[in-house]
């Protein structure tokens, strides 16, 4: 019975880290990548960077500092998991809007992440991340009048509804 227990918490603990890194990133949340991540975590976005946490978290940084607005959504992920180790893959959605253009220039990203996770020191971190593309769809629209709307703009840790950790 506590192997079950152990199991349904490394679940657990891996879906966190997936959502955590979500959350980081859309709020562009830097200083709390560490929290998710294992110093000595195997990164791999392809030819765009493959490295450790050091130097992905000034890649993801730039990256992501040029889109007003990002959005990554997951698919339930599909997990195996031990109380000693997990996997999760997950289908990936993202959505950008590139900044300081005439138009929206947004973009669709269709992808898969694989993350890979284990007890650290008494806590589930990431020592495994990997981004594969699926497909990629990019388009201008016209600026439409959204004056009345709440927007994404500005996502950033000192917002007033970013979520806590």
């Amino acid at each position: 019975m506590s192997s079950d227990i152990e199991t349904l918490k490394a679940e657990s603990e891996m879906n966190r880290l997936v959502s955590r890194y979500s959350t980081i990133v859309d709020w562009m949340d830097w200083d709390r990548l560490p929290d998710i991540f294992a110093t000595d975590a195997d990164i791999d976005f392809g030819q765009m960077f493959t490295g450790d946490l050091a130097g992905f978290t000034p890649f993801v940084s730039a990256l992501e500092a040029g889109y007003d607005r990002r959005m990554h959504m997951f698919g339930l992920p599909r997990l195996d998991v031990t109380a000693q180790s997990g996997r999760a893959e997950c289908t990936n959605i993202s959505f950008t809007r590139t900044k300081g253009s005439e138009n929206n220039d947004d973009s669709i990203i269709f992808g898969r992440y694989i993350f890979e996770g284990k007890p650290i020191d008494g806590a589930w971190k990431l020592t495994r991340l990997k981004f594969m593309l699926n497909a990629m769809h990019a388009s201008q629209q016209p600026v439409a009048d959204e004056s009345m709307l709440n927007t994404c703009d500005g996502m950033q840790p000192g917002h007033p509804d970013k979520p806590s950790a």
